[in-house]
C-alpha cells in the first residue's frame, strides 16, 4: 500500500463512517447525511494533502433515474439506474484532462430484496432509454462490454456506516476487506487518473465514445445541473424535482467540469438560485415522503476536481501523488 493510501485511507474511511453511523431510514437519508456531514469532513481530511488544488462539489437531489428496456424475459422493465454518481475530474495540464466516473446503486446491507431487472442492467447493459418527462423526450443508450467498474452496487451497513461495493448484487466478502470499500475506490480515482471507476470523455467528444458510457454520464450530469429539472411549484403534469430538496455543496461556483460544456450558462443559473431564492434551507427527504421524483436522469452527484498544476506548484507535467 502506497504512502498516500496509508495516510489518507483510514481518516477518509472514518469521515464517511462517522457521518452515516446512526442514520435511519431509506437510502436517500444516507446520501443526505453523506452530503451534509460526510463530504465536509472528507474535505478536511484531504485539504492538508491537496491544498487549494482540490475542490469537492456537487448536487444532492431527490432523483432516481430509471433505465427503460426490454428484459431477457421479453417484458418491459424500468429499474433505477443509480442513486449516486461520483465524478473525479483531473486537470493534469491546461489542455490535458481525465475524467473518471462511478455510478452507485445503493442497497442496505441487511436487506436482501432481489431486483432482477436491476441486476440485468448492471450485468449486461442492454440498450435502454432515459425518459425526460418534462421535455417529452427519450435518450437512447447502449453501453458495450457488460458489467464494469464504473457502475457498481454499494452496500451500506446500518450499524457502523461502512460502505462496500461490488459489480454484483451481493455484498462482497473478499479479503483483504479494505479492497471492497467505497472509500478505497474513491481514493484510487483521485490518486491515479487512469484507475478506479470508469473513464469518460469530454462533453464534446462523448458521442465518439464507442463504449457508450460517456453519453450516459453526460446525460446524468446535464439533467442534474439543469435549472429546469427543479421546477418547484410546476403543475403536477409537469412535476420534476423539488427545489426544496436541492442542496448545492461547499463552494459558490459550479465545477470546471460543467463550465467547459456548451450548457454552462444554464448550470450557472442553477448555482445562483439558492442565494437569490430566499427560500428555507433544503429539507431531508424524510419530510416529504409522498413526493414522487420525475422519470428522468437526474441523480445526486459528487464532483471532485484536482488541479495537478497547482498541486505541483508549476505548469509542467508530472506524475500524480503516490
Amino acid at each position: 500500500m502506497s504512502r498516500i493510501y496509508r495516510d489518507l485511507l483510514p481518516p477518509m474511511r472514518d469521515a464517511i463512517r462517522d457521518a452515516l453511523t446512526g442514520v435511519a431510514g431509506r437510502e436517500e437519508e444516507f446520501v443526505w447525511a453523506l452530503f451534509r456531514d460526510g463530504l465536509p469532513a472528507l474535505e478536511q481530511v484531504l485539504r492538508p494533502t491537496y491544498g487549494d488544488a482540490l475542490t469537492i462539489n456537487g448536487v444532492f437531489c431527490h432523483g432516481h433515474p430509471h433505465a427503460h428496456f426490454t428484459s431477457r424475459t421479453g417484458q418491459p422493465v424500468q429499474p433505477e439506474a443509480g442513486d449516486l454518481l461520483i465524478v473525479v475530474h483531473h486537470l493534469l495540464t491546461k489542455r490535458t484532462h481525465i475524467r473518471r466516473s462511478l455510478l452507485l446503486q445503493l442497497k442496505m446491507a441487511d436487506q436482501h430484496r432481489r431486483n432482477d431487472a436491476q441486476i440485468e442492467l448492471y450485468a449486461l447493459w442492454p440498450p435502454f432509454e432515459f425518459r425526460h418527462t418534462r421535455k417529452r423526450q427519450h435518450a437512447h443508450h447502449h453501453v458495450i462490454g457488460g458489467a464494469h467498474r464504473g457502475a457498481q452496487f454499494a452496500f451500506i451497513d446500518r450499524g457502523d456506516g461502512e460502505i462496500t461495493i461490488d459489480r454484483g448484487p451481493k455484498r462482497p466478502t473478499i479479503s483483504p476487506y479494505w479492497e471492497s470499500l467505497l472509500v478505497t475506490e474513491l481514493l484510487a480515482m483521485m490518486t491515479t487518473p487512469r484507475v478506479g471507476g470508469r473513464e469518460f470523455q469530454s462533453a464534446s467528444n462523448a458521442r465518439h465514445d464507442d463504449s457508450g458510457w460517456s453519453p450516459v454520464v453526460w446525460d446524468l450530469l446535464r439533467t442534474t445541473f439543469s435549472p429546469s429539472t427543479y421546477a418547484g411549484n410546476a403543475p403536477e403534469r409537469d412535476r420534476v424535482l423539488n427545489r426544496g430538496h436541492l442542496m448545492l455543496l461547499l463552494t459558490d461556483s459550479i465545477p470546471q467540469l460543467i463550465t467547459q460544456t456548451r450548457w454552462r450558462v444554464d448550470a450557472e443559473l442553477l448555482w445562483t438560485w439558492p442565494a437569490e431564492s430566499g427560500d428555507a434551507p433544503p429539507r431531508p427527504p424524510t419530510l416529504d415522503d409522498d413526493f414522487v421524483p420525475f422519470d428522468g436522469p437526474a441523480v445526486s452527484t459528487i464532483v471532485i476536481e484536482i488541479d495537478w498544476s497547482r498541486l505541483r506548484g508549476d505548469d509542467s507535467s508530472a506524475n500524480p501523488v503516490s
